[in-house]
């Protein structure tokens, strides 16, 4: 379990980190200085171990002489390298779309990187840019031969392509994903209704305000009901609620129309909490701040497990879905699947070749302990505190 007293030291390590008005404590100096090693495991975990080790340098907490020092220093290297790369990529996607008049809108990280004080200090794992569904083909053709980018996996939402120095794309031609936070698809397939052109003529658009918002709050959503997330998205949210022409109305109205207005206050009342530094939690973001601290940036496999089992089919159940994985989710991994579905049979068996064979093994067999340790009390435990916070109504 996280140690709320060296978290929170870690947090308002953060908040100087990107607020410069703000200061560190004497307290927490102190426990920041006694558990370096535990901050740099948790701010890792939540890929955030760069902008912690910046502001650890700032206020001089951490020296070269510490083991630990090299560590935050690597992550510090490596996110402004991911940066540099993304933003080169992102320049070259811009030209090429605008060239081939391709419309086109950035999400997530691409956008939100340029609300922090320095760019690399929001990292990501891809570019995510949405085209009209119609423009698809023609923008991947684009990609692969005027950019000479790589094909990768075959998304229900996607298309995923890697440039030549190994940036990852994800081509999405609609922000729905099959069989996840679908209350929100109602909102989310009228993105481009809620996107303008940037400039007169161009080819690139941005969401409306109210939109991004809600596609930020949906996205938590998302991965909250599925394994949960981390601290990184709050920060995100914190920043985004800096904005200036807010449109609380407009805002209002989109989370409404999928029962998403509880999850989104308790959203803002954390992230304000963690970033704002100002009033204290409810109940109910009390037991939230602990369930996302206990999460780690991409969920917990605990997580994600319970609401697996939560169909009814118990342990022997999971593993046999777990085993014989969906069509829908196979295709992504195997492509060619998409034009030759007879190739099922063959690419299960590749896959269990590969479970068997490699690295993954290991993570299938702890899947194996982790279902098979996962009570029915643990399932019904989840999805009560899903409901509490808003989730249960986009329960699949």
């Amino acid at each position: 379990m996280i140690d709320l007293k060296i978290t929170d030291a870690m947090i308002s390590l953060i908040r100087t980190a990107l607020r410069e008005e703000c200061s560190l404590s004497a307290d927490d100096a102190e426990i920041i200085k006694s558990n370096l090693k535990e901050i740099y495991d948790i701010s890792r975990r939540n890929d955030m171990a760069h902008v912690v080790g910046y502001a650890l340098q700032k206020h001089g907490l951490i020296s070269p002489e510490e083991p630990i020092f090299m560590g935050f220093q690597k992550q510090q290297y490596l996110a402004m390298y991911r940066c540099e790369g993304m933003e080169y990529e992102i320049a070259r996607m811009r030209e090429l779309f605008q060239k081939e008049k391709i419309d086109f809108i950035f999400l997530k990280g691409s956008v939100i990187r340029e609300l922090y004080p320095e760019g690399w200090m929001r990292t990501s794992s891809d570019i995510d840019v949405l085209v009209r569904v119609e423009d698809l083909d023609r923008a991947e053709v684009a990609l692969l031969e005027k950019l000479s980018y790589k094909k990768g996996m075959v998304g229900d939402h996607d298309r995923s392509l890697h440039s030549e120095g190994g940036v990852h794309v994800e081509l999405h031609f609609t922000l729905i994903e099959d069989e996840r936070a679908n209350l929100a698809r109602d909102v989310l397939i009228e993105a481009w209704d809620h996107a303008k052109a940037i400039d007169e003529g161009k080819h690139e658009h941005q969401l409306s305000e109210a939109m991004f918002y809600f596609y930020h709050i949906a996205h938590m959503a998302k991965h909250v009901e599925y394994a949960g997330t981390g601290m990184r998205p709050f920060v995100d949210l914190w920043l985004i609620n800096k904005n200036e022409e807010i449109n609380v109305a407009a805002r209002k109205e989109l989370l409404s129309r999928c029962s998403l207005e509880s999850f989104a206050h308790l959203c803002d009342e954390l992230a304000e909490y963690w970033m704002g530094g100002g009033r204290s939690l409810s109940d109910t973001g009390k037991r939230f701040e602990v369930f996302i601290l206990n999460c780690g940036i991409y969920g917990s496999e605990e997580n994600r497990i319970a609401v697996s089992k939560n169909d009814g089919k118990g342990t022997v159940g999971y593993i046999f879905q777990r085993m014989f994985m969906p069509y829908s989710s196979l295709k992504k991994a195997y492509p060619i699947l998409v034009k030759h579905k007879w190739l099922t049979p063959f690419c299960q068996m590749a896959r269990w070749f590969k479970l068997v064979t490699g690295e993954k093994t290991k993570k299938a067999i702890e899947e194996i302990r982790i279902s098979s340790t996962t009570s029915e009390e643990d399932v019904n435990s989840l999805q009560a505190f899903l409901g509490e916070i808003g989730l249960r109504e986009i329960k699949k």
